[in-house]
């Protein structure tokens, strides 16, 4: 995960934060599709790289390409995310809390992806983003360690 530019305690240009992700554990369920992995990018764009903007839930674009190239590219788009803990490290959440989420592509589902939902958990706990936000560089990064991600 990447913020571009850093997040910072005061930062007051725009931000964008990037997911990338790859998985090689992927499975289907109702489906004969035969998915052997999968490359995802999640887009968030903030008005300001402040730490406190981290907070503010955004609309998030998630993009999943698929393993075999055969299967066509899923778009997941959802009103929002929210921010958790676990294990005591930071854990998204998408949709946010009573949002929503649409999808378009394989494996929309019947009712064009409404069920759809994702986790990811951060390397990160709250202390260590709090001190990574006010340090002299900023925050540029993490790493997910951990999640999921249903389209259904």
């Amino acid at each position: 995960m990447t913020y571009d530019p850093p997040v910072r305690t005061n930062g007051t240009s725009p931000e964008t934060q990037l997911f990338r992700l790859r998985s090689t554990h992927c499975t289907t369920s109702g489906s004969s599709v035969h998915v052997t992995g999968v490359t995802a990018t999640a887009t968030i764009h903030r008005p300001t790289n402040s730490c406190a903007s981290l907070l503010v839930s955004t609309p998030v674009t998630l993009v999943a390409t698929w393993m075999p190239s055969s299967i066509p590219p899923s778009v997941a788009s959802f009103s929002g995310y929210s921010i958790g803990a676990s294990g005591g490290h930071a854990l998204y959440v998408l949709p946010n809390s009573g949002g929503s989420v649409t999808v378009t592509g394989s494996f929309a589902g019947t009712d064009g992806g409404a069920h759809s939902s994702g986790t990811a958990v951060s390397t990160m706990t709250g202390a260590q983003i709090i001190a990574a936000c006010t340090s002299p560089a900023g925050m540029s990064g993490d790493t997910i360690v951990d999640g999921t991600a249903t389209l259904s």
